[in-house]
């Protein structure tokens, strides 16, 4: 997936950082924050490896870009692709 069209390394490393202590939020202030923010952070809930290795599964797909913005693009039926560590992120767990 090529995404040198969306930020680059330096915007991304000056970007703004998520500081929310979420596991001392309560209940409704996680919602709120999600229902605000539109994302959640989760510290520490992927290893480094975990991530790289996902990074460059996803990165083979053939993204398409979407009709309401320029900047975003995407991939449908990641679960029917070569791509383990990504798909074992997505399943559920018992």
């Amino acid at each position: 997936m090529n995404v040198s069209f969306t930020n680059s390394r330096e915007d991304i490393s000056t970007a703004k950082r998520v500081e929310t202590d979420w596991s001392a939020l309560s209940t409704g202030q996680r919602i709120r924050s999600i229902e605000l923010d539109g994302y959640v952070v989760i510290p520490d809930l992927l290893s480094a490896e975990q991530i790289e290795l996902i990074r460059a599964e996803l990165m083979r797909l053939p993204a398409t870009g979407t009709d309401y913005s320029e900047h975003q693009r995407g991939f449908s039926g990641v679960q029917w692709t070569d791509s383990p560590t990504a798909i074992d992120c997505l399943a559920s767990h018992d």
